[in-house]
């Protein structure tokens, strides 16, 4: 992506040159004062339209990139609580100073949520809900990795974090069981959502102990670490950009 804004920064600059000069043998016509600050005021203004035009056009090649083998990634602000976002889902969550991505260390500014439940889920089979999962987090921008965390200790064991890692709404591959406070957050802008289970517990992706995990009450907005692990509560994926 850095190639393009260069490509699009050098253009800008050729045809700013041309703009002012059309040719190095040609001069510009004679005329009075006045008239020869009207030209430079046409041709400053036509410039700056041609350079917002050329850096909009390089945003938006940018933002439909997915990061590409340079790393670059840009995400223009416009995205409002309740609008939809790249991934066909429902825009919950906006940090104006961005959060990182622990898996990947790269910043994002949004939280999506799909727009329909995964089912009511297990965290964990049985047998497999006193495993230890280490390294698991609470705080926002940490939800992927809890679950890769969870997908790699126990794999097609783990329903919910599975259901989520599967789920490839909007041709997206990067969905995931949210952790406790990504579904915190999503409780509290659960109006902009709509079809959330008021009634029912949604499971985090942050490991509470032995044989629980964090949960979400909808009905009485009640973070609860006391949910077994083999519990089937509702699952919701999200993904952040």
């Amino acid at each position: 992506m850095k190639h393009i804004m260069e490509m699009y920064g050098l253009k800008i600059f050729k045809y700013g040159l041309k703009i002012f000069n059309p040719s190095p043998h040609t001069p510009i016509p004679k005329a009075n004062r006045k008239n020869k600050i009207q030209i430079i005021k046409d041709k400053i203004s036509a410039l700056m339209l041609i350079t917002a035009f050329c850096l909009l056009t390089a945003c938006e090649i940018i933002a439909d990139d997915s990061g590409g083998e340079d790393g670059y990634e840009f995400v223009p602000i416009t995205y409002n609580i309740g609008d939809k976002g790249p991934g066909g889902g429902i825009v919950f969550y906006y940090d104006p100073d961005g959060f990182t991505m622990t898996d990947t260390s790269k910043k994002c500014y949004y939280l999506e949520v799909s727009r329909v439940d995964m089912g009511n889920l297990a965290w964990a089979l049985d047998g497999f809900d006193n495993t230890p999962i280490s390294d698991t987090s609470e705080e926002i921008g940490t939800g992927r990795n809890n679950t890769n965390v969870i997908f790699g200790e126990i794999g097609e064991n783990a329903p919910a974090a599975k259901a989520c890692i599967d789920y490839s709404g909007g041709g997206k591959n990067d969905w995931f069981l949210p952790s406790k406070d990504e579904l915190y957050e999503l409780y509290q802008n659960r109006s902009y959502v709509g079809n959330l289970s008021g009634s029912d517990s949604y499971w985090s992706s942050s490991d509470a102990s032995m044989n629980c995990a964090w949960a979400h009450d909808f009905y009485n907005n009640n973070p609860n670490a006391g949910n077994s692990k083999t519990s089937p509560l509702s699952v919701r994926a999200i993904r952040a950009f």
